[in-house]
């Protein structure tokens, strides 16, 4: 979201601008969970699975491997993985109201004049 922000705030020109933001966004963090716990879990069975995985390929125990290694990262990754799958799921709206406070008007093409709509949609069909 911030980078289609970024990018309308490069054009300096004083013009109208005009974008189309779909409503969902494409990605997600982790298994797409909304929540930290529901990340952190499918992490969790994602690590045991790859460290079964390891110990079944070369006849090795690796399951003296610290699990719980700087729990603070994995934490703070959780509440932002969380935080960005909501935003992703629900993109348009977070773009919207991100430029919005940015100080930008915005204007649904729902909402404009009918013969403005069908004006434009001359013109990008034209070229």
């Amino acid at each position: 979201m911030d980078s289609v922000r970024q990018m309308l705030a490069r054009l300096r020109e004083t013009v109208d601008r005009h974008i189309w933001v779909s409503r969902y966004g494409m990605g997600t963090v982790g298994n797409g969970s909304t929540s930290m716990s529901g990340l952190l879990r499918s992490q969790d069975i994602a690590t045991q699975a790859n460290i079964a995985l390891l110990s079944a390929a070369d006849n090795d125990d690796y399951s003296f491997i610290d699990q719980n290694f700087q729990p603070e990262s994995l934490q703070t990754w959780g509440k932002r993985g969380a935080v960005i799958n909501v935003q992703m799921r629900r993109y348009q709206e977070f773009v919207l109201k991100g430029l919005v406070a940015d100080g930008y008007t915005v204007i649904d093409a729902d909402d404009s004049d009918p013969e403005e709509k069908m004006l434009f949609f001359y013109i990008l069909t034209i070229f």
